[in-house]
């Protein structure tokens, strides 16, 4: 998964970016990444009431403090993100599955793994965990009575 996508997700939403951030870990992220993860991390923390980071404040910052290195910064930073929540998810599944391999080649080798196994339990619950913000749930007839009145017997011929 792009690093890329994963921060257009902590961007877009600050409920993204509470659900990811005990998860983060050193070496997830480039140096790029990195310095935006802090500019959002502080954006957060000056107003826990914004949605997301404003692009326009976020640009202002950026060439204020990485005059050099704004225009790619912003670049990666106007990513869009659809769907934080369903980003979030593919990310811990990412994550659980690079685990999971390293946890495997462990135990082929026999060596101790509680660490990766505590880390592979950590993610897996942060997948089966994951609360969605807009639920919707269909309320409406059975599949069966739906069946019934689609079935050709019960629809009227238009010639």
């Amino acid at each position: 998964m792009e690093e890329r996508t994963v921060l257009a997700a902590i961007r877009s939403s600050q409920s993204a970016y509470r659900k990811i951030e005990q998860y983060i870990e050193d070496g997830d992220f480039s140096d790029m990444g990195n310095l935006l993860l802090t500019e959002y991390r502080e954006f957060y923390e000056r107003d826990p009431k914004a949605v997301s980071v404003d692009l326009e404040v976020l640009q202002s910052v950026l060439e204020r403090k990485y005059p050099k290195h704004s225009e790619k910064l912003l670049a990666v930073a106007a990513t869009e993100a659809i769907s934080p929540d369903n980003i979030l998810t593919e990310y811990f599944e990412y994550k659980r599955g690079v685990i999971g391999v390293e946890l495997g080649q462990k135990l082929l080798e026999g060596k101790p793994a509680d660490e990766l196994i505590e880390k592979y339990e950590r993610y897996s619950g942060a997948v089966e965990g994951m609360d969605f913000d807009e639920d919707k749930v269909f309320i409406g007839v059975g599949a069966e009575e739906l069946a019934e009145h689609l079935a050709t017997e019960n629809l009227i011929r238009v010639y």
